[in-house]
């Protein structure tokens, strides 16, 4: 597929994306007046005429893969809910049709004509980005939002520029304020803008902000682990740090899992225990089933490790506490009832209650937001079906 093609099939939402991605020099009131072929016609020469500036905002996670596609013509899919801004793009896209001799159907490819501009830019690109420390600033910002869920772009800059020099000599304040400043991080993860005209960042783990909730009246969440955020800010997939973390990894490594599954499956786990409306009882029987557990004590115990994750990472909606942090409580030790494992199989229960001490924040329903699949049953984004019509 060319880019050409794939401005094509774009709907006016995402041509407006596009343009705002790529530092357009429009307003938002200025692109939504103009037609599709006039935003096409807008796009298309930042897209092909300014290619040696906007390689260079792409992360370097960005710049490694489009290498990769570009020398191998094609890779397997990478499952991860992190979304590379190079997706947001279109410049990197799915091939769902695949080719022949490839164990999996769907490919990732860069787009043909894109990648014939880029390729000679890339080694550089990548070379600038390792030599000024940026990649750093990016795995860095990356963890911060994936720990907070969300936070004010104000705050993860003082977050920011507070840890991080100390881990790098090379990053003083004003460098790391100034890389904010472009980061095209920031304005694929850009959400709402609060009462006092504040930036909020939400992580791309989240999928969209458009949610329907109410988030907890606690104090915010400080990570001051540098560490810990750059463990949790990896592409594709997040480094264990905490107890929880490590005790899940432990419990998959025990059942066979190899230890890129076992990264890929934290990963996604963290993303969906950070989704407000998660059907913990269906997570924790689909993984329980997923595990060669071999009598009733075992899957205890493993129903417990479930627990201590569930309640041991950042929650979204608690601004980045995790629910034991905001209960008190202290992690428990075992009180599974002896039909835990039945019932979760069953996923009889709309919450995993035969544990003790397991808090339970309850979450409100979600409005249909643009990239939920479409109500009607297509297999669609909504906003690319019945969205369309509203």
């Amino acid at each position: 597929m060319t880019y050409k093609d794939y401005l094509q099939e774009c709907h006016r939402n995402e041509l407006i994306d596009l343009a705002f991605y790529f530092k357009s020099p429009y307003t938002l009131d200025e692109l939504e007046e103009m037609s599709l072929s006039e935003l096409r016609d807008k796009i298309s020469p930042i897209a092909f005429g300014e290619v040696a500036t906007w390689i260079h905002d792409l992360t370097l996670n960005d710049l490694q893969m489009l290498k990769l596609l570009i020398e191998d013509g094609c890779a397997s899919v990478i499952e991860t809910p992190q979304l590379l801004p190079a997706e947001r793009l279109g410049i990197i896209y799915i091939d769902e049709e695949g080719d022949e001799g490839y164990e999996d159907d769907e490919q990732m490819r860069v787009c043909d004509d894109i990648g014939e501009l880029v390729a000679p830019l890339l080694d550089d690109a990548i070379m600038r980005k390792q030599q000024s420390g940026e990649d750093v600033m990016e795995t860095a910002l990356y963890g911060v939002l994936n720990i907070m869920g969300c936070i004010k772009l104000s705050k993860a800059t003082e977050l920011l520029c507070r840890l991080l020099p100390d881990h790098d000599a090379r990053l003083a304040p004003q460098a790391i304020a100034k890389f904010l400043t472009h980061s095209i991080i920031v304005r694929v993860e850009e959400g709402l803008i609060d009462e006092n005209n504040e930036i909020i960042l939400y992580a791309s783990i989240q999928d969209d902000y458009d949610w329907e909730f109410e988030i907890r009246d606690v104090e915010p969440y400080e990570p001051n682990d540098i560490n810990e955020i750059l463990a949790h800010g990896t592409y594709p997939y997040f480094t264990p740090t905490r107890q929880c973390e490590r005790d899940f990894c432990r419990l998959l490594e025990n059942n066979d899992y190899s230890p890129e599954e076992v990264l890929c499956e934290l990963t996604f786990s963290y993303s969906d225990l950070q989704n407000v409306n998660i059907r913990l009882s269906r997570w924790m029987g689909e993984m329980i089933n997923s595990l060669a557990l071999k009598n009733m004590d075992e899957a205890n115990e493993a129903a417990q490790v479930l627990a201590e994750l569930n309640n041991g990472i950042p929650k979204f909606i608690l601004k980045g506490n995790s629910s034991r942090h905001v209960s008190g409580m202290k992690p428990s030790s075992g009180g599974l009832v002896s039909d835990m494992f039945t019932e979760m199989k069953k996923y009889a229960s709309e919450s995993p209650a035969p544990i003790n001490d397991f808090p339970m924040p309850i979450f409100p329903m979600r409005k249909v937001s643009r990239n939920d699949p479409c109500p009607c049953g297509s297999g669609k984004k909504y906003k690319n079906c019945c969205g369309m019509e509203n």
